[in-house]
């Protein structure tokens, strides 16, 4: 991962550090959901997919 855990949140950086280990280090593997967007741009720029909950 990165050195982007600096512009996030604690429990953010949990989550995302949760993700990456659920996706077998694949980012690519997994989607992720969340409404912060401080979290959703770290998950991007990881390789994560976001699912779009404001569209369902």
């Amino acid at each position: 991962m990165e050195n982007i855990s600096r512009s996030l949140r604690a429990t953010d950086s949990l989550q995302l550090a949760a993700a990456f280990v659920a996706s077998e280090h694949r980012p690519s593997s997994l989607q992720m959901v969340t409404l912060d967007e401080r979290l959703a741009d770290a998950a991007r720029k990881e390789g994560f997919a976001l699912v779009d909950v404001a569209a369902g």
